[in-house]
């Protein structure tokens, strides 16, 4: 069975509307007898058309498999509707047996013949309920005069026995459904209008039959009498018969039209979607995506006023492919055709150049932004620890591309990379090791907050996710907010939290799905201004592209009178020491502040961020980070080294914990050639270990080392040198 497709795009996902039009005139008859969930069809031709095509659908239920006789092919598109083709055409007064399977026994089956061009009729067939709830055998059903037919069992008419005609309305010249239940098994009965046999039919071993019957052009109009009869018995049913119908063509086509189709949708779009055509007809379409193939087929019912629709917005899926879509619709005498473009809504648009990347291998990213920009990039690791933060400027036209380079020793998983340029914000995911899932983050618009304020929390992760958000109070880890997030079908969503209430300290956001989730820190009215202010960072010369952390303090100096001879008081952090709001800027050469950070003094007076790197096309010279709380700021100056022109650099620096307990550094070397050899010795020249790596084409080489368990603690030597006169060294102290 072919499946209902979601789709690329949803744009006329047609409601089959549940449109009864009586079959007492219809040119074409369409009847069936229901066994169980299965369904027995006549079509019979009365129109002067020549029928190619049957198609019928359901209202809520669906069709789970169809068959048909000798000539004619079925097929489930979506699973709401079934199309019956002929290979050759019913012509008129001929009929033809098709059988369907239901989910649940059908109580109304709609349906539209077709001629090829134009709709010849459309109408509702209500199966009748067979009293043996079997299915009858095929041979019986699409061959009632088989001459093999078994040898004839009980008397052949009863007081429960059932002759009917279909419909019951009648006109002179038109084919009549001659319809037998309950009678005798396997014999045959010649039906007859008033004196003349126009004839026989033979029941299967149920005792049932459907047939056909043409009633004459000569036959007079008025009530005739229709008699049913076997060798034993008969059974007559009186029916009016009408005149001739006379069949006049429609004086005039409503235009066929599709409305309130936009030329430019988004992912999560919702779009109302409606037309006009031909009163109590329907409508056919087929959805081209931009690579040429055909992604839906469907049908709707134009109602009596000539208007069909879509009852409920649809929604653009969150996975839809960019490009040109292409719909046809027509009603079997008009054709039009709309086109409409999918394209990406986001102010950012940047991608992984692959989902996966191997351990030590650069994680590229590519994309678009506005012009002239500086975004900044944020990576986290698959447990949601941000683990690196840098600024990435776009050109004139709006491309970006950038790398965040990865150790062998990193952990497996997805690595989520936040973008933001502004008050805009972008989730890109890409995996180290496998392929990456779709994960849990939520992004607030800023770190701190008045205590009256709102905070507007961005989600992002699977289309139409249940979330769990928590936020907890980091002074005494207490829940303040538990709510349940639903993501929009684009995987999005917004919640505003309202500050009021809540008191001045850091808090975490933490949004949960299973044993996923992802945690950001925020602050309520901290304070600022502390008596004193620190900063600093844990070495004076960085290579370009290496990760800065940076501490500091806000603790009080206890000042010595200018006459005393004691020694100077060493830095205290007093009890009760507030928390502090301080903002963590890094400076260029130039005195352009490349980036900045809200952050936080704990009530230890303690500063730490481990989250700023040196931009990978850092500019040489000196650098500076500044501190800056209130009217207090504090600054520490490094050196970024020019690689171009003091050849080999090297910089070591503190890597994961392997296996839940081996340390690792990693180490990151620039300006080399060929095979660097790397030798990292002890404090008394020992040499410890020698190992070798190709670098790259940009001459660089980034590897993990893993420090011996059995290694005593100090600092180790780690030297780099591609030939005697290129070498570099950088210090690393092991602590045990």
């Amino acid at each position: 069975m072919m499946p209902s497709l979601r789709g690329v795009f949803a744009m006329i996902v047609l409601l089959a509307v549940a449109l009864v039009t009586p079959a007492a005139h219809a040119d074409v008859v369409v009847e069936g007898i229901g066994y169980g969930k299965t369904v027995i069809v006549e079509l019979v031709n009365e129109s002067d058309s020549k029928i190619t095509q049957l198609q019928m659908w359901l209202d809520g239920d669906r069709f789970e498999s169809c068959d048909a006789e000798n000539g004619w092919t079925c097929a489930i598109a979506p699973e709401s509707l079934i199309v019956f083709d002929s290979s050759e055409p019913l012509l008129p007064d001929r009929s033809a047996r098709l059988a369907l399977v239901t989910d649940k026994p059908a109580t109304a089956i709609f349906w539209k013949a077709l001629d090829g061009e134009e709709n010849i009729e459309t109408g509702t067939m209500l199966p009748d309920r067979s009293p043996v709830q079997k299915k009858p055998d095929l041979v019986n059903i699409r061959d009632p005069n088989n001459p093999d037919a078994q040898v004839p069992q009980g008397p052949a008419i009863t007081d429960e026995s059932i002759f009917r005609l279909v419909p019951e309305k009648l006109n002179v010249g038109s084919t009549v459904r001659v319809v037998g239940q309950m009678l005798g098994a396997s014999q045959p009965f010649d039906f007859y209008i008033g004196s003349e046999k126009i004839g026989t039919f033979r029941t299967d071993k149920d005792g049932s039959f459907v047939g056909t019957a043409k009633i004459s052009e000569s036959q007079n109009s008025g009530r005739v009498e229709f008699r049913l009869s076997s060798a034993e018995d008969h059974r007559e049913i009186s029916l009016r018969i009408g005149d001739a119908r006379v069949r006049t063509p429609p004086s005039s086509d409503t235009e066929l039209t599709l409305n309130n189709a936009p030329d430019i949708v988004h992912r999560g779009d919702q779009v109302n979607i409606s037309g006009t055509g031909n009163p109590n007809s329907a409508i056919t379409a087929e959805i081209t995506a931009p690579s040429g193939g055909i992604i839906n087929s469907m049908i709707a019912e134009i109602d009596s006023k000539g208007i069909w629709g879509v009852g409920e917005p649809v929604t653009i899926p969150a996975d839809a492919q960019f490009g040109i879509y292409t719909a046809t619709i027509t009603d079997g005498r008009q054709t039009i055709t709309k086109q409409w473009r999918v394209e990406s809504n986001q102010v950012i648009d940047i991608k992984p150049i692959r989902l996966k990347f191997n351990p030590g291998e650069d994680m590229v990213f590519e994309g678009t932004a506005s012009p002239d920009a500086q975004i900044v990039v944020t990576m986290e690791n698959p447990g949601g620890k941000e683990i690196s933060s840098d600024v990435v400027k776009t050109g004139s036209t709006g491309f970006v591309s950038f790398k965040f380079p990865t150790a062998k020793t990193m952990a497996f998983g997805t690595y989520t990379l936040i973008a933001s340029l502004g008050s805009d914000r972008e989730f890109i995911y890409a995996g180290l090791g496998q392929l990456p899932s779709t994960q849990v983050n939520l992004e607030l618009d800023r770190f701190h907050y008045d205590s009256d304020a709102i905070a507007t929390i961005l989600f992002s992760g699977s289309s139409s996710d249940t979330l769990e958000l928590l936020i907890v109070d980091d002074s005494n880890n207490k829940e303040v907010v538990n709510e349940s997030i639903t993501l929009r079908p684009d995987g999005s969503s917004t919640y505003a939290l309202d500050l009021k209430g809540f008191k001045s300290t850091v808090y975490s956001a933490v949004i949960k799905k299973g044993n996923i989730q992802s945690e950001e820190k925020f602050a309520v009215n901290l304070k600022t201004n502390p008596s004193n202010l620190v900063i600093h960072t844990t070495k004076t010369k960085y290579l370009p592209g290496e990760a800065i952390l940076i501490t500091g303090n806000t603790m009080e100096i206890k000042r010595t009178p200018s006459d005393s001879k004691a020694k100077p008081r060493p830095p205290v952090c007093p009890d009760e020491t507030p928390i502090y709001l301080v903002t963590i800027s890094l400076v260029d050469p130039d005195g352009t502040y490349t980036r900045q950070k809200s952050s936080f003094a704990n009530n230890k007076c303690q500063i730490s961020d481990q989250t700023f790197r040196v931009p990978t096309d850092a500019k040489a010279g000196t650098w500076a980070v500044r501190a800056d709380s209130g009217s207090k700021y504090a600054t520490t100056e490094f050196e970024v080294v020019d690689t171009r022109k003091t050849g080999i650099q090297i910089a070591v620096e503190k890597g994961e914990i392997i296996s839940g307990q081996q340390e690792s550094v990693d180490i990151h070397v620039t300006g080399s050639q060929s095979i660097v050899t790397i030798t990292i010795t002890s404090w008394d020249d020992n040499i410890i270990d020698t190992i070798q790596f190709p670098a790259n084409n940009d001459g660089e080489v980034n590897q993990p080392w893993l420090v011996p368990i059995d290694i005593e603690p100090g600092t180790y030597t780690f030297r780099a040198s591609y030939s005697k006169e290129n070498v570099a060294e950088a210090t690393y102290e092991i602590t045990g």
